[in-house]
Parts: structure tokens; sequence; C-alpha cells
């Protein structure tokens, strides 16, 4: 291929935005030249759609710790459903899932809430959630200190690391 009509067909390959591997193949099944993986690489490192939405990751990974009972890690998150806010709390180890309406977003309804999961499945060891006001707000750091269990929170813009709470919604 000529070199314009390269500079198009990597442009075609790369239009979904995905990253080296997967336009590769999208390009092994439609064309072959000489350099076509590094050229398949240097468009995608290159892209500036891509370098301004990458997501770097500065820190290694740290795998969540894997329960050893039911109810000892939960993953908890709020959510909104037709005018209606809802506390869903699943279970990390057997994936049981437990929801609770909510009559408003503040703490003492929160506590409320988990007040009425922890009376059914006991009271976990710990609760993984997202940084939302509520969930870690000092008077929720203090309700979990009293009753013994400990409030993890995920990281900022990246809710996958509650994915179990997060994959229940």
């Amino acid at each position: 291929l000529y070199l314009k009509k390269r500079r198009n067909v990597l442009d075609q390959i790369h239009s979904g935005h995905f990253g080296i591997n997967k336009c590769l193949e999208k390009a092994r099944q439609m064309v072959w030249w000489p350099g076509l993986t590094e050229d398949v690489k240097r468009t995608v490192e290159n892209c500036t759609d891509c370098l301004k939405h990458r997501v770097n990751i500065t820190e290694p990974l740290r795998p969540s710790p894997i329960p050893n009972r039911p109810w000892e890690i939960e993953g908890a998150d709020l959510f909104v459903f037709e005018r209606q806010t809802y506390l869903c709390m699943q279970d990390y180890f057997s994936k049981f899932i437990e929801m609770v309406t909510l009559k408003s977003m503040s703490t003492e309804t929160l506590k409320h809430a988990y007040w009425t999961i922890f009376s059914r499945q006991g009271i976990p060891t710990t609760v993984r959630c997202d940084n939302g006001t509520a969930l870690v707000s000092r008077e929720m750091q203090i309700f979990a200190k009293e009753l013994g269990f400990s409030i993890v929170t995920s990281s900022p813009h990246f809710p996958q690391s509650n994915g179990q709470a997060e994959r229940g919604l």
C-alpha cells in the first residue's frame, strides 16, 4: 500500500480507539505490509484522544483480600432508581445481595439501613465502598468503630476496585 493509503487504513483500524493488541488483530485480518506491527503501535501510542483519556496507573494494583466466610467482607453502594435511593450490599464470599430502600441520603438513615442488614446477617469485618459522602462521613466512621468493622474505600475515579458492589447493581 502507498504511504498515504496506509495512514487511512491505520486511522480506520484505530477508529474505535482500542489498544495495540486489538488493533493489530483487526489489521492482520484486513491488510499486511512490512512494518505493519510498528505502524499500528505508533498510531495507537500517539493517538491524541487516547492519550487524553488514558488512565495512568502509578501504583501497582493490590488485590482485594479473599474472605474466609460469608458476611466477612461486604461491598456497599448507594444508587438511585426511579427517584428512589437504595443501599446495595453484596457479600464478597457468597455474592448474596441485600438491598434496602432509603428515605434520604442522611447518615442516620444509612446507619439504620446497615442495622437492618446486620441484624439479619451479622456484622462484617470490612465494608468496602466508594468515596460517597454518606458512606465515609465522620459519623459513619464512628458508627463502624463502635460496631467493630472497618470502612475501606475504593480508589477515586476507579469504581472497579469495589467491583462486587458495582456488579450487584
